[in-house]
């Protein structure tokens, strides 16, 4: 089983160069070959999402050569990444009629999706940042695909930024590099033997600069810049790769793996992390209700949810490393985990949703968004999916995710978390209501419904499994389902914090064995 790990990489990786040097006569070949590569890839992630191991590339073990290892963090996301990938990449087969170079396009999301998955699945920190670079230099010019002044203004803006963002994290490696020699994470833990606090050690300055360089690539207020300009202007697949599957790897996944497995988490790190998530929680929710664009009110409102997933995992990680009740440990650090996958599904679906309506209309593919969200019966059953499930309304997944973090919050003590918690979910369904009422005034208006283009059938496919999935998930909040799904992930997080307080969280292991 463990062969399959480099080919989670390479498959994608060797897909999207042949699709590179297709011309564009054999788009449809092209297409065939793009939808089949993420089918294999959704297989793999099935196939390995109850295996733990590793495998050592070439046969070299670490720390001398580069390994490969998945446990059930991993595997969890390996698995969200790659049904929200299919599903992209299903879309675009027809919403990439809208521009040329079908098959580049195709390339380059493969080329993001092998980096995505080397994120997930590499041992080390520097061939950790390799991937992260593969995966950012493809969005960057994905963002840019369409070659508009907006597109190409958001794109340059998004790579000199996240320019910026990878030499902070490099200046981070190489710290760590001169420190220990080393650059494997698990030899990593073992070396950094005492907890990072501010004043202390160098460490810290390593651990602080990886903090700015992943908040980046997690659009993290106040590091977000970025963010609504390329959601904005991105074809619609490319802003549901972002916002459901390279935000959450390269930014959240990152910076969790990095502070729980190479650092320990510490309850100064812990405070940081919930600093940035509540801030990034309450700002994001603030600015969605101010935007009138649509694409970018799904930005901003993705800022606030990824808030909401820092805060749980920040939590968590304070109270394991204070000593505190490890059963509140565990209920925040699966909610986080459960937001993280509804938050994956219902932004990606939302914005595949406005790519339908746009291309639906006939707005083409540089037409606003707004107000044609209800052009077909599928584009508006899908909205009311995709929105319910972010404004957290029962019985969709996230009203459950959501739920399961502010309980989590209330049992740890942090009523005052639970309470900032709430008034924001207030504050975001109030948002998608006023979205709500302006797409259906403004199609009163302009008439569009009337003059609806059919949903394209990949399209519809897209839209219907992902909203299937924003109430499919939702018995993940019951016990017997969050056991299967979320407490491998869950347990792998919390007993890989290595240098800290972790007697408890073992001993309340051992009682639930």
């Amino acid at each position: 089983m463990s062969v399959l790990l480099p080919l989670m990489v390479a498959v994608p990786l060797g897909a999207g160069f042949l699709l590179a040097l297709m011309p564009e006569t054999l788009a449809k070949a092209a297409d065939a070959l793009a939808v089949a590569t993420c089918a294999a890839m959704l297989a793999g992630a099935l196939a390995l999402f109850n295996f733990e191991g590793g495998y050592a590339i070439g046969g070299w073990s670490p720390p001398v050569g580069v390994n490969m290892t998945l446990d059930g963090f991993s595997a969890f996301l390996l698995l969200t990444v790659a049904a929200v990938t299919f599903c992209a990449v299903v879309f675009s087969v027809r919403y990439m009629k809208l521009y040329t170079a079908g098959p580049r396009f195709m390339a380059l999301l493969l080329l993001m999706v092998a980096g995505i998955n080397g994120v997930l699945l590499s041992g080390d920190i520097f061939n950790r940042f390799v991937y992260v670079e593969i995966a950012a230099i493809a969005s960057y010019v994905l963002v840019g695909f369409g070659c508009g002044v907006g597109e190409l203004k958001a794109a340059l803006k998004y790579a000199v930024l996240g320019a910026l963002a990878s030499v902070l994290t490099l200046m981070a490696i190489a710290l760590l590099y001169a420190l220990y020699g080393t650059v494997n994470i698990a030899h990593l833990a073992e070396k950094i033997d005492e907890p990072v606090v501010a004043g202390t050690s160098v460490v810290f300055m390593a651990a602080t600069l990886f903090f700015a360089g992943f908040g980046f690539k997690a659009a993290l207020v106040p590091l977000h810049i970025w963010q609504p300009d390329a959601m904005q202007t991105a074809p619609a697949p490319v802003s549901a790769m972002i916002s459901g599957a390279l935000i959450e790897v390269i930014g959240i996944y990152a910076m969790i793996r990095t502070v729980y497995s190479v650092f320990g988490v510490t309850e100064q790190l812990g405070w940081m992390m919930l600093s940035l998530g509540v801030i990034s929680m309450t700002a994001g929710a603030a600015c969605a209700l101010r935007q009138e664009d649509h694409r970018r009110f799904l930005a901003y409102n993705s800022i606030s949810q990824i808030g909401y997933v820092l805060c749980g995992f920040a939590v968590g990680g304070i109270l394991v490393a204070g000593g505190g009740r490890a059963g509140p440990a565990a209920l925040a650090v699966a909610g986080a985990l459960f937001h993280m996958a509804t938050h994956a599904v219902s932004k990606s679906l939302l914005f595949l949703n406005a790519g339908a309506a746009q291309y639906g209309s006939g707005a083409g593919r540089e037409g606003s968004t707004d107000g044609v969200g209800y052009s077909t019966r599928l584009t508006t059953i899908s909205w009311l999916a995709g929105a319910l499930s972010s404004a957290a309304m029962p019985p969709f997944a996230g009203f459950f995710s959501k739920a399961m973090l502010i309980f989590a919050f209330i049992t740890a003590g942090y009523y005052w978390l639970a309470a900032v918690a709430i008034a924001v979910a207030i504050l975001t369904f109030a948002s998608f209501v006023r979205v709500h009422r302006r797409m259906r005034a403004q199609v009163r208006v302009s008439g569009r419904a009337k003059a609806a283009i059919k949903t394209p059938i990949p399209m519809a496919v897209s839209l219907a499994l992902l909203s299937s999935l924003c109430l499919a998930m939702s018995p993940l909040a019951l016990p017997r389902w969050r056991d299967l799904f979320l407490e491998p992930a869950q347990d792998t997080i919390l007993s890989t914090a290595h240098p800290v307080n972790l007697t408890l969280w073992r001993e309340y292991v051992e009682e639930q064995d």
